[in-house]
């Protein structure tokens, strides 16, 4: 639990501007939660989390999982949390695009500078379709999406 209040501190600077301007998400499940997923739009994409599960028994392997959610660009988000997979697609409200990840860096933030500790590749994002936190131990992650939007009439 304290890792994580060091997390939220790490960016106690970015929250409230990012909260006042509607520009964050939460999401919190369990192991006993009425549904296995739960979804949220933020930024015109659709995140919809599950508990995380083992390869390729999928068994659950947490009984709780959360994230915060914070855009602060256009397609870039950081999640904070563990013990969740995330998909991400386009919020159906906003266009018919199709979305997927362009990059996932693992981050910390120290004194107001970002550090790179390590970027996922297809393997560790589902070929870049979900993004896999760490079941146990809450990391920060800078998540930036990509979409693409079909020409009508194709």
């Amino acid at each position: 639990m304290m890792q994580l209040y060091e997390l939220l501190d790490s960016v106690r600077d970015l929250l409230p501007a990012a909260q006042a301007a509607g520009a964050t998400r939460g999401i919190v499940l369990h192991g006993t939660s009425p549904r296995p997923t739960q979804t949220v739009f933020l930024g015109g994409y659709r995140f919809e989390a599950s508990l995380s599960r083992s390869w390729p028994a999928r068994n659950v392997i947490t009984d709780d999982g959360a994230i915060l959610i914070m855009e602060t660009s256009p397609g870039e988000f950081y999640i904070i949390g563990s013990g969740l997979t995330v998909s991400f697609a386009r919020d159906p409200d906003t266009d018919s695009g199709i979305a997927g990840i362009e990059t996932v860096e693992q981050v910390t933030r120290v004194s107001g500078r970002w550090t790179t500790e390590r970027r996922l590749n297809g393997d560790q994002t589902n070929q870049g379709r979900q993004l896999l936190l760490d079941p146990h131990r809450p990391q920060i992650y800078r998540v930036r999406l990509y979409s693409i939007i079909p020409k009508q009439g194709s």
